[in-house]
């Protein structure tokens, strides 16, 4: 639109590389700009679906950076075809050309192309770190703080490589107004504070262990819909995240398993501590589909989203036509006695609830699941672990289940399969 490019198979390879680099660039910027979890961005996306949007942008900028660091072999294999380029004018021989054997003089230009490349590849290592599960999520944190360092870094490449003519581009304007505000956002990244603009105190009133779960109260300043995650920090220690289970104007309740080694830090606290949580995060509540039968499945940790189904079962005006399977240890479970009241109150009003208890059934077996899934369902709403899920999903699949109308909240925090 503004500027017009050198009608050569020099010209066009430029072209392509100025384009694949700019592309690379705003999806780098995008990228830096959602790992610092702006407040604003959480009223397009929610939890899962952020973190989603976040990992297509990463791929896509790995793709697309090596488009730009092979354009010069590609343009000359695909440009050609599709264009018709005038003939390069001859080189004019180089006056006083310099001795061979000469002294080398230091070349800003090579040093920037050599970064992005060293840059790039670094990027790609890091994203395979990402999407590998057994990493421990503290060292994970470590490295995955490299993009942000990588992206400033990246600058210098970016801006130096940049030709004269392509600063009055469309493209360069786009690239422009994702730099700005992605600078910042990779500082707070790199100083630890991605998120910081939706942190609150909370102070702890009450602690109790039970038999598979430690549950916590606090008092806040801010009200938390039950059913959103908030990010549990203490100092010095990894963000974790958890269900809002339980919660009022003034208050809110987490229960956390024994198991997990955080926990059994968490149980050193003493009452009236005062802790930072971020968020909240995530639908507050499922939106209850109209017509046709629903069903629930809530296991393990994934029971913490079972007072947010009941607390929007109750307040809708028709009758719940829905179907809960709750997978617990024992019928003492915390969570499933917490909301035994609410369940009692809605099978009364025409909801169907089926309990399996492990240590008296048995873990739920696939021969279960084909049982559960020769009945219909217009949608199916999973909250547990993924390998309980893996095998509900496969049962789903070969009833006849259409995948859109799978919807996961997984437990886990980090996961890699996308929720739908």
């Amino acid at each position: 639109m503004y500027i017009t490019p050198p009608d050569t198979l020099k010209g066009g390879i430029r072209e392509l590389q100025f384009f694949s680099g700019a592309t690379t660039w705003v999806m780098f910027s995008v990228l830096v700009i959602t790992a610092a979890r702006p407040k604003g961005l959480e009223r397009w996306f929610v939890l899962d679906k952020y973190y989603l949007f976040h990992k297509i942008v990463a791929f896509m900028c790995v793709l697309l950076a090596f488009l730009h660091y092979h354009a010069k072999q590609a343009g000359i294999a695909i440009l050609p075809d599709l264009f018709t380029f005038a003939s390069a004018p001859a080189k004019a021989a180089a006056a006083g050309a310099a001795a061979a054997g000469g002294a080398s003089s230091f070349s800003w230009r090579l040093l920037a192309e050599e970064s992005g490349i060293v840059l790039t590849y670094t990027a790609l290592v890091l994203v395979i770190l990402t999407v590998l599960f057994f990493i421990p999520y503290k060292h994970w944190q470590k490295t995955h703080r490299l993009f942000p360092l990588i992206y400033l870094l990246m600058i210098f490449h970016a801006v130096y490589l940049t030709e004269n003519y392509q600063y009055t581009s469309p493209l360069f304007v786009l690239v422009v107004l994702t730099t700005i505000p992605a600078i910042p956002c990779a500082l707070m990244s790199l100083c630890g504070r991605a998120g910081s603009a939706k942190c609150f105190p909370a102070t702890l009133v009450s602690s109790e262990t039970g038999e598979r779960y430690l549950r916590l109260k606090f008092h806040t300043n801010k009200a938390v819909p039950v059913g959103s995650f908030v990010l549990f920090k203490l100092k010095g220690s990894n963000p974790h995240p958890y269900t809002v289970a339980l919660a009022d104007d003034t208050s809110l309740t987490l229960f956390i398993r024994k198991t997990s080694r955080f926990a059994q830090t968490l149980q050193q606290l003493a009452v009236n501590t005062e802790v930072m949580l971020e968020g909240p995060y995530g639908e507050a509540e499922f939106n209850l589909p109209e017509g046709g039968r629903t069903l629930f499945i809530f296991q393990g940790a994934g029971m913490a989203q079972l007072p947010a189904v009941l607390q929007t079962m109750q307040e809708s005006q028709q009758a719940p036509q829905a179907h809960i399977l709750i997978l617990a240890r024992n019928a003492q479970d915390e969570l499933y006695a917490q909301c035994q009241q609410q369940l009692a109150e809605l099978q009364a009003q025409g909801l169907e609830l089926e309990l399996h208890f492990s240590e008296k059934a048995g873990h739920f077996a696939d021969a279960n699941c084909k049982q559960l899934f020769s009945t219909n369902y217009n949608r199916v709403y999973f909250c547990g672990g993924q390998e309980v899920k893996a095998m509900f999903y496969k049962a789903y699949q070969h009833g006849g289940g259409q995948k859109r109308n799978f919807i996961c909240e997984y437990t886990a925090w980090r996961s890699f399969a996308a929720c739908n």
